[in-house]
C-alpha cells in the first residue's frame, strides 16, 4: 500500500505487507536507541484499558474469545478476540492476559486476511490503524519517520519483512 501517489512503487520488500509487531520487553535500554512513544492502541482501543474497549465495541458487547491450541490440544497463547476492517482485508487479535479486567487487552496483533477468511466483529473502519496512523502496508521510510530508526528487521515465515520496535527501558510505564 502506497501512502503517496508521487512515491515510486519500487523496492516492494521495504513494505510491511503482513505483520507489524510492537513489542514491550523488560530489558536494559541500548545507548544507541532513544525511547519511543509506544503505539498503544488500535482503532481507539488502548492496551490495558477496558473503558476504551467499551467506547469502541460497546459496553454490552460480549465478544466471543478464542484460543489457539497445539496438536495435543494445549493452549498455545493467551485467549483473544478478533476484529476485522470494514472490507474484511485486515484482522486484529486482541489478547487478554489471565486475571485482568474483562475487556482489557494487553497485546494487539494486526495482519492481512481475505474477506472470505475474515472472522470476528467487523468495524466500520477502512484500515486498522493506531492513533498516529501506523498501519499495515506503510513504507519503511514513513514508519521510521513516525517511530524512529531504532528497530530490528526480521524475515517472517513467508519471506515478508517484519520491523520490530521494542521498549527495553525497565522504567518505562509499559
Amino acid at each position: 500500500m502506497r501512502l503517496s501517489p508521487t512515491e515510486p512503487a519500487r523496492e516492494p520488500m521495504r513494505q510491511l505487507p503482513y505483520v507489524l509487531v510492537l513489542g514491550i520487553l523488560p530489558q536494559v535500554a541500548s545507548a544507541a536507541c532513544l525511547p519511543i512513544k509506544a503505539e498503544t492502541d488500535i482503532v481507539g482501543i488502548r492496551i490495558g484499558d477496558a473503558a476504551s474497549s467499551a467506547r469502541v465495541l460497546g459496553a454490552a458487547a460480549q465478544l466471543p474469545s478464542e484460543q489457539d491450541k497445539d496438536a495435543a490440544g494445549a493452549d498455545k497463547d493467551f485467549p483473544f478476540v478478533r476484529l476485522t476492517s470494514a472490507d474484511g482485508k485486515q484482522e486484529a487479535k486482541l489478547f487478554m492476559h489471565y486475571g485482568d479486567e474483562a475487556g482489557s487487552y494487553n497485546e494487539i496483533e494486526v495482519r492481512l486476511t481475505t474477506p472470505a477468511n475474515a472472522k470476528g466483529k467487523r468495524l466500520a473502519v477502512p484500515v486498522l490503524a493506531t492513533e498516529r496512523g501506523i498501519r499495515l502496508g506503510l513504507r519503511e521510510a514513513e514508519l521510521t519517520r513516525t517511530l524512529g530508526s531504532c528497530f530490528r528487521r526480521q524475515r517472517g515465515k513467508r519471506g515478508e519483512t517484519v520491523i520490530r520496535y521494542e521498549i527495553t527501558d525497565p522504567g518505562h510505564r509499559f
